[in-house]
């Protein structure tokens, strides 16, 4: 019942934003934007600290803005992670 909820949301924000869009792209539905999202990753450096593996791509950032994110969100929240993550090793 949760998770239906929280899809409903996500549709309902994804909608939103393919109207302010001029064409109707298909990465902005509910299962291709959680693939497009899940391509965000963190990988462990030589150095032990953590980093995203590749940029936010136009496509993310795009699902992101939906959202009320941006770039600069996505990137704050890996250094967090990543701080957390050296204090437990």
């Amino acid at each position: 019942f949760i998770a239906l909820i929280i899809r409903s949301r996500i549709y309902c924000l994804l909608k939103d934003e393919m109207e302010n869009l001029p064409s109707k792209p298909n990465y902005m539905t509910v299962p291709a934007a959680i693939r497009e999202l899940q391509k965000i990753e963190m990988v462990r450096g030589l150095d032990g600290l953590y980093r995203l593996e590749h940029a936010v791509t136009a496509r993310q950032k795009k699902i992101l803005k939906a959202f009320g994110l941006d770039e600069e969100d996505v990137r704050q929240k890996a250094i967090e992670l990543s701080q957390i993550l050296a204090k437990g090793a």
